[in-house]
């Protein structure tokens, strides 16, 4: 991963799920790729108004304040709005992937992570962000 992801990046994973935060930092941090973990929709935003992220992952489904809700809620803030996300879930149903781009996620993966995959993901829409920039 760390030749896909080679450029200086700061990702947040949005996820209740601390078995899938600890595989996201086992697998994206590189020497140059740092890895943040949320626990919630809110620590996620928390989090958000403190540092400033490159990418952002986040879970479908968490207790209080869903996937959908947390993307919704970036997208209307003009400070992080256009930062690239994608959403994870164990979910993989038309409706789902659907809602999910119509929330505002840029990309759809459903679990298990399929790890460099996510890293090809993250690596693409990054390049198309900054050539919109």
């Amino acid at each position: 991963i760390s030749r896909i992801l080679s450029e200086k990046l700061s990702i947040l994973v949005v996820d209740d799920d601390p078995i899938q935060n600890a595989f996201a930092v086992e697998f994206i941090t590189t020497p140059t790729v740092e890895v943040v973990t949320a626990s919630s929709g809110a620590d996620g935003l928390s989090k958000l108004a403190l540092e400033k992220f490159d990418f952002i992952l986040v879970d479908y489904d968490m207790p209080g304040m869903t996937g959908l809700e947390f993307i919704r809620q970036v997208r209307a803030n003009p400070a992080f709005g256009k930062i690239p996300i994608i959403m994870v879930s164990s979910r993989n149903d038309v409706s789902s992937v659907d809602d999910a781009y119509k929330a505002g996620a840029n990309f759809f993966d459903s679990k298990p992570v399929d790890w460099p995959l996510l890293a090809n993901q993250i690596q693409t829409e990054l390049r198309k962000t900054r050539k919109q920039a």
